[in-house]
């Protein structure tokens, strides 16, 4: 956190991101302490201009949503049509005074009362007028249960706020990365696929989706496996992805070449990926070894002096050194 506070800037700072790596607990745990999220530090560069995107809901969550009653508004979900009555302004006046606009009786369709649970208050009469005109609650099939708000899909719009807690189930885990990257490489022609901390697509989604748009530049230092890379381009997204390790000629450029080929892995069945795109590989020269490599190679005095004016020209010389010295005296070396 201190070493990205010198990086983004410690007013950039927005929140922490926990997320749950391991879903089993190890019975070896180092201080018998299993270890078993990691954190995911969230910074933005103008904090008063970015909102972030929210995040499509789960499967399970709009599993949720139903429509027994043949809304045309289509599928919905309940929530209470009480708040609480403890803590805050509200609480505070009723533990004063006993007295709260929320406790009052609601009569059902067909005719059975209903009173507030214990500790809580009906919305306001008029909010509840306003539901009932707009067929907003829910009295149950018999039309005598508890009324229940009726919370629409359509009007949701398939997303949900971000929480800074990140399930497994939602997000995947480290098992989910490793078991993604046996089904791309099954033959282990990826190398050995040793990642101590390998990340599932679902979770680089979910850091995409909500701070990117189409068309964006995804940047990414430590490219690894490949995995951000790879969902970026799934993303409609561009993307710049940095590797210094050997492995990125087995791991990392294949995967992105599997992923433009249309291999439906991980994320690919949500986004409907059918591949396409290209991507552009270029691998750093090193220079000073490549000089060193002509001097090795420089059987007479000419070659030596052709290599030393090219190595003038460049700016890879250190500041210890004076090229007029040397040039003042070059005849030494004939």
């Amino acid at each position: 956190k201190i070493l990205c506070d010198e990086v983004f800037g410690r007013d950039n700072f927005v929140t922490t991101i926990v997320w749950q790596k391991f879903h089993s607990v190890k019975s070896n745990a180092e201080y018998n302490i299993s270890k078993s999220h990691d954190n995911i530090i969230v910074y933005v560069r103008k904090p008063n201009l970015m909102t972030f995107n929210k995040l499509p809901m789960s499967e399970e969550a709009l599993k949720v949503y139903k429509n027994p009653d043949n809304d045309p508004r289509g599928k919905w979900r309940t929530a209470p049509l009480t708040v609480s009555l403890l803590g805050g302004a509200r609480g505070a006046s009723y533990a004063r005074t006993g007295i709260s606009n929320g406790l009052y009786e609601i009569i059902a369709p067909n005719g059975k009362s209903h009173k507030p649970t214990t500790g809580r208050c009906w919305f306001s009469k008029k909010k509840v007028e306003e539901l009932k005109k707009d067929n907003r609650i829910w009295w149950g099939k018999d039309g005598n249960a508890i009324p229940m708000e009726k919370i629409f899909l359509s009007e949701k719009g398939g997303t949900k706020t971000i929480s800074t807690f990140w399930n497994h189930k939602d997000f995947g885990s480290n098992k989910k990365a490793n078991e993604e990257m046996k089904i791309l490489f099954p033959d282990n022609s990826g190398g050995e696929l040793n990642f101590s901390t390998p990340k599932p697509e679902k979770l680089m989604s979910s850091i995409i989706n909500i701070a990117s748009n189409k068309n964006d530049i995804v940047l990414d230092f430590f490219a690894g496996s490949g995995t951000t890379a790879s969902v970026a381009h799934k993303m409609n997204r561009k993307f710049i992805t940095c590797e210094q390790m050997d492995y990125v000629e087995n791991t990392t450029i294949e995967r992105l070449k599997k992923v433009i080929t249309g291999e439906q892995g991980g994320i690919s069945k949500d986004v409907d990926w059918q591949g396409g795109g290209s991507f552009t590989y270029c691998e750093l020269t090193q220079h000073n070894a490549n000089i060193i490599d002509k001097i090795e190679q420089a059987d007479t005095t000419e070659a030596l002096k052709l290599i030393w004016h090219e190595i003038e020209k460049t700016d890879f010389i250190s500041y210890k050194i004076r090229p007029e010295t040397i040039n003042e005296n070059i005849h030494e070396f004939e």
